[in-house]
């Protein structure tokens, strides 16, 4: 279930979690307004520990730089949790990846 939903018998309002949360005022549609913000809290960076634990593809923020030069950003990358390995997988590098953070991946066009 999203956390924001338009009620359906109040035209304009927004619940969260099922609580009135905010209405529209009739300005705008509050289903476009729920979406947005269900696609908003989808976006934000979760802390690792709530990471899926089930192989499904996420994205991961690294807890230090991939690179051992120290001036390059870090690198976020599409890995998932290995239970046979115990740690997050993450193709195409050889190099070892602790991960501090996670997102959902987005959804293609």
């Amino acid at each position: 279930m999203p956390k924001y939903e338009a009620d359906p018998d109040q035209p304009g309002l927004i619940r969260y979690n099922g609580n009135p949360f905010v209405t529209t005022m009739g300005k705008v549609s509050a289903e476009d307004v729920a979406a947005r913000l269900n696609r908003e809290e989808a976006s934000k960076w979760r802390d690792i520990a709530s990471a899926p634990m089930d192989e499904t593809a996420i994205l991961l923020w690294p807890y230090y730089p991939i690179t051992m030069g120290g001036g390059a950003p870090p690198e976020v990358v599409t890995g998932f949790w290995s239970a046979a390995d115990d740690l997050f997988f993450v193709e195409n590098t050889d190099q070892d990846f602790v991960p501090s953070h996670w997102q959902p991946l987005p959804e293609g066009p």
